[in-house]
């Protein structure tokens, strides 16, 4: 397994996905971006032309440096802001502004302490931050507004802000400006204009900007709509991560505007008596209370809002019957855990005789195929080809099972490994227990079973020897395609299509990698693909006809 050419295909395909990405989005502030993605690819490209075979060596701490851990810094510090761990996001917002200080991150550790001063209920110091970065261009100055008008309930204000800004479209591009001006809109009572915002604008940014962008624009949208059902399936799904009380605040808005009075008070007052919401909160449920939104009429929509409507609805069915759910989930990806565990476990009794040794692999359970004529003369004296072929180990029919927990070295079992956790997680998530089992077994049995008629040893490689899950996590990869690809043909959802499009790239690069590796059974990877394919084709259609079985 080359370790080298991985790293070159993760940071290389990682900066080209960045690059067409921030190329694509209109919103302000990407220009830095752009030039750390252009940089760090083109320094890949020249050290591999000068020295390929340590490239990925050299580039990859730049590139962990300059890229990976501002990003995962900040999507740290919006997880702790949620859960009220202020400091540790604080330093995590330095962290992050101090590697990538582009793009009016520097402004970074003032958002956070924007939102704890709301938190606290220091609402003169949080004024003043907002006002101090209200005129800079950049992400956290925008949702610092959004956060500001949340708490004073000045929606008139952010209405006027947005209509005299010289960059209104560019502003509209942003996820929290947008989803303010929806609120806005609909808090003043305006909401055929906020249908048509977010027909224009909302759509078209939650199909690019991901599962969570489009989930916190569709929460806006259905609680100034005063549509709770299809509200409750966003909170309990993909910002199930938010605090208690928020969700509470958004129902009992939701319920204020689809008229049900005294609901929205009895929900207002729950947060109100909850003791860790924090100042800002209680404020917004207290300003809730005594100045409600408007009861909706929908035939203020129009006929151009109610198809609308219609579609956001019918999308967000299709989602839920099709797409591969992100963020926390009640159900425990038990299973997963449990084949990663027992890999590793299987990984430790390799150790003792190496585990990259072929003897020793054999001596394990993995499988062996062999093409007698094409052995040297005399193998048998051979002491090397003698121990390797002891006891005809190519006939053993049990070995398409041992061969499934075996792995050639550390770097094939952590490849692996993380290959599991991200797909089986996402279809233990979607599947029952027994179908993700029924689905990895097959593919397992039937990839390395079908392996032996299709591989066959050359004169200069007379014994060849297979271990590893992969055929097994191909498999999953293959049953997550098949689902999405029926969603994608029969279906109506952005997040299936953006989801079906990430499942194309990480087949293209799987197959890149497979021509690329030499050591690597390609024909194992695709049989296993196919299996799984078919398995996750043949549920989804089972599951529309007569609905999901969890």
């Amino acid at each position: 397994m080359d370790t080298n050419l991985l790293l070159c295909l993760i940071v290389g395909l990682n900066c080209a996905v960045g690059l067409i990405r921030m190329r694509a989005t209109k919103q302000i502030a990407t220009r830095g971006w752009m030039f750390v993605f252009a940089g760090v690819l083109l320094a890949l490209v020249i050290a591999y032309a000068i020295e390929p075979d340590s490239a990925g060596y050299w580039v990859a701490p730049v590139w962990s440096i300059v890229i990976l851990v501002p990003i995962l810094s900040a999507r740290a510090v919006s997880v702790l802001i949620v859960r009220g761990n202020y400091g540790l996001g604080n330093a995590l917002a330095h962290l992050a502004a101090w590697t990538h200080p582009y793009d009016g991150w520097t402004l970074y550790p003032r958002f956070v302490l924007l939102n704890r001063c709301l938190h606290d209920g220091r609402l003169e110091e949080a004024k003043a931050i907002a006002a101090e970065v209200r005129d800079r261009k950049t992400p956290f100055s925008r949702a610092a507004q959004v956060l500001s008008v949340g708490v004073t309930a000045d929606w008139q204000s952010y209405l006027d802000w947005m209509e005299t800004s010289g960059d209104r479209e560019l502003l509209l591009q942003d996820p929290s400006t947008l989803s303010g001006y929806l609120a806005s809109l609909g808090r003043t009572g305006r909401h055929a204009e906020m249908m048509e915002a977010y027909r224009e604008h909302a759509a078209p940014l939650a199909a690019r900007g991901g599962a969570v962008i489009g989930a916190i624009l569709r929460t806006t949208l259905f609680t100034q709509l005063g549509r709770t059902e299809p509200l409750k399936s966003i909170l309990e799904g993909p910002l199930a991560s938010f605090p208690p009380p928020i969700k509470e605040l958004y129902f009992a808005e939701s319920e204020f505007v689809r008229g049900d009075r005294e609901r929205g008070v009895e929900l207002a007052e729950r947060v109100l008596g909850t003791d860790d919401a924090g100042v800002a909160v209680h404020l917004r449920a207290r300003r809730l209370l005594d100045d409600p939104p408007p009861t909706l009429d929908e035939a203020a929509l129009g006929e151009s809002g109610a198809e609308t409507l219609a579609s956001i609805e019918a999308e967000l069915r299709d989602d839920a019957r099709f797409s591969v759910p992100v963020g926390r989930v009640a159900k425990r990806p038990v299973l997963t855990f449990a084949i990663a565990i027992v890999l590793l476990i299987a990984y430790m009794f390799e150790l003792e005789g190496g585990s990259t040794d072929a003897h020793n692999l054999v001596d394990l359970g993995a499988l062996v195929l062999v093409t007698e004529e094409y052995l040297p003369a005399g193998w048998h004296e051979d002491p090397d080809w003698s121990r390797l072929l002891e006891g005809n180990p190519h006939l053993d029919s049990w070995r398409v099972i041992t061969a499934g927990f075996l792995h050639f070295g550390p770097v094939h079992l952590l490849m692996n490994l993380g290959a599991l956790l991200l797909l089986g997680i996402a279809l233990e998530r979607v599947w029952s227990r027994g179908r993700f089992l029924a689905c990895y077994v097959t593919a397992m049995l039937g990839s390395s079973w079908l392996l032996q008629f299709l591989e066959h040893p050359a004169p200069d490689q007379p014994v060849l020897v297979f271990a590893g899950a992969s055929g097994a996590i191909m498999g999953l990869l293959g049953a997550l395609f098949g689902r999405l690809l029926i969603g994608w043909l029969i279906g109506s959802s952005r997040a299936v299509r953006r989801q079906l499009l990430i499942m194309v790239g990480i087949v293209a690069l799987q197959t890149v990698f497979d021509v690329s590796v030499e050591q690597v059974s390609s024909k194992c990877h695709l049989l296993g693909l196919w299996i799984g394919l078919l398995f996750g084709i043949g549920i989804t259609l089972t599951d529309n006809r007569r609905g999901p079985e969890r």
